[in-house]
């Protein structure tokens, strides 16, 4: 029978340090779960800043997670849990944001699709969306009841003929 190790979650390789953050990443092409440290989290932050600076045509995160094997609500638990990562990502979708905003001001996009997703990418399009909406909250509490008119048949003159029955 072989020999088991103690296995410490923290353990030292010369000058790096690495622990277990009790995270865990599943791998969307094999459907494994993997421990995830620390380290990790902040060397794919680096990696997805990278690659939307190294990637001009990148229009959504969702390819950087797909490159990278990642499942997204994995990537979103650990913004929760890791702040420069939760910024790093949110930095990404601030330059992807600005590109699409950029195309469909150019025409290169159609302006409806990006109108209606910039809130996911820029924090300010959101506050925008949230600010457009509690203005027709108010508008519709304000409002008068629609009006309900009825008219008379008036008879048929000289000067207008009479309308044939069908």
């Amino acid at each position: 029978m072989a020999n088991k190790k103690n296995i410490n979650p923290t353990a030292k390789t010369d000058d790096l340090k690495i622990s277990y953050s009790g995270e865990t990443r599943l791998d969307m092409y094999s459907f494994r779960k993997y421990p995830v440290s620390e380290g990790y989290v902040e060397d794919l932050s680096k990696k997805m800043i990278k690659w939307v600076i190294d990637n001009p045509g990148a229009l959504l995160i969702e390819e950087f997670y797909e490159q990278e094997g990642i499942y997204c609500h994995d990537a979103i638990r650990w913004g929760k849990r890791f702040p420069n990562f939760e910024m790093a990502r949110k930095h990404v979708l601030m330059i992807l944001g600005t590109r699409r905003e950029k195309g469909g001001l150019g025409g290169k996009m159609d302006k409806f699709l990006v109108n209606r997703t910039q809130a996911h990418y820029l924090d300010y399009w959101k506050d925008l969306e949230e600010w457009r909406s509690k203005l027709n909250i108010k508008d519709e509490e304000g409002s008068v009841p629609p009006r309900v008119i009825y008219l008379e048949k008036f008879p048929s003159s000289d000067s207008v003929p009479p309308k044939p029955e069908e």
